[in-house]
Parts: C-alpha cells; structure tokens; sequence
C-alpha cells in the first residue's frame, strides 16, 4: 500500500502505525501477561544454574555439630577435721552429673600440687602413702599445704581412687573451690600424721 492509497482508506487497519514494532506488540491482547512470564522465565532461569549448585554442595558437604555441655558445679569449701585419722569432707552438690568425680588438690607453699581423683566426699590423707611421701614433713619441720576440690570428668579409661595428671587426664574440670589449710608432719618413728 502506497502513501495515497493509505489516505484513501477509511478503516483502521489500514492506517500504519506510527509507534513502532514495540508500540504495535504492546497493543496486542496478553501482552502484558505474556511479558512478565518471559521476564520470570529468564530471571528464574539465570538463578536456577546457581541454586542447583549450591543444592548439590550442600547435600555433599559435612555437618559438625558441637554439644555445649552445662558448666560443672564448683564445689563448696572443704572441711578438716581433726579427728584420729584426719580427715578433709566437702558437700556434694546436687547437680554433679553421672560419671563426674571429685579432683582433691593438695598444694604446697611452692606451688607444687598433688592431685587426687575419688568419687567420694571425704578424703583422708594418711591412707594414701604417695601423697605422705610427697608432702615430706617432719616432727620439726610441718610441710604446710591448702587443699582445694573441684568437680571433674576424666577421660576414658582410669580407675579410680589415684592420683591423676590434671593436664593428660582430666577432660574437663569446673573452678577450684576456696581452700582449707593441712598440715604434714612425721612422728618419731615416721608414721605420718595431718593436722588442720
């Protein structure tokens, strides 16, 4: 159709449009519909390459989970008691887990500790004959230590009642009970007696 035969035509599809290829596609019917399906389509499908990726990482990649166990009980101050053998007791308190046991710590001036894992609340220092000769005192020169208790786990496999290595043995330890004041000395013969 030439430009005198356009002006000679009285309907409307006759007439070109002066909008252009885009103004005559947005004047069909669904256009709309249709556009934002395409755009959802090819927005979908750049992020689908990347999501499915991710998927696929996930599903092979490890999960480590890591338990927070509750802190254990600190241990009230231990008690001396001077009678004939003495002894250091302490309460056990209610919340001590299964499997938890007592580390007793009996520290010299120096620094250097003994310590001692048991599962009861008394411990009586004369009967354990490592710790006698650790201590080492004498009728004139007393050897004098603090003791101090903590609730503890140990790890796997040692028997109790010993004395431990609080570095290589214990897993886990709660804090260190305020101490209670002991005495070494050896009588006349050498027997080994505490005093508080």
């Amino acid at each position: 159709m030439n430009r005198k035969q356009r002006g000679a035509a009285t309907d409307r599809q006759f007439i070109q449009d002066e909008r252009g290829w885009f103004g005559r596609l947005r004047s069909q019917p669904g256009f709309r519909t249709a556009f934002v399906a395409f755009c959802l389509t090819v927005i979908l499908g750049i992020g689908a390459p990347a999501a499915y990726a991710l998927w696929t990482a996930s599903v092979n990649g490890v999960v480590s989970v890591k338990t927070i166990q509750p802190p254990l009980p600190v241990i009230g101050k231990p008690i001396c008691n001077d009678r004939t053998p003495t002894t250091v007791s302490w309460n056990a308190p209610p919340d001590l887990p299964a499997g938890a046991v007592y580390l007793v710590s009996v520290t010299k001036s120096n620094n250097d500790s003994y310590v001692y894992a048991q599962s009861t609340t008394e411990f009586i220092p004369s009967q354990d004959g490592d710790l006698t000769r650790w201590t080492g005192g004498s009728l004139g020169d007393p050897t004098r230590t603090i003791v101090t208790v903590q609730a503890a786990e140990l790890n796997a496999g040692i028997s109790l009642p010993r004395r431990v290595d609080p570095s290589r043995d214990v897993a886990r330890a709660s804090e260190v009970s305020s101490g209670t004041r002991l005495l070494s000395l050896s009588s006349v013969r050498l027997v080994p007696w505490y005093v508080c």
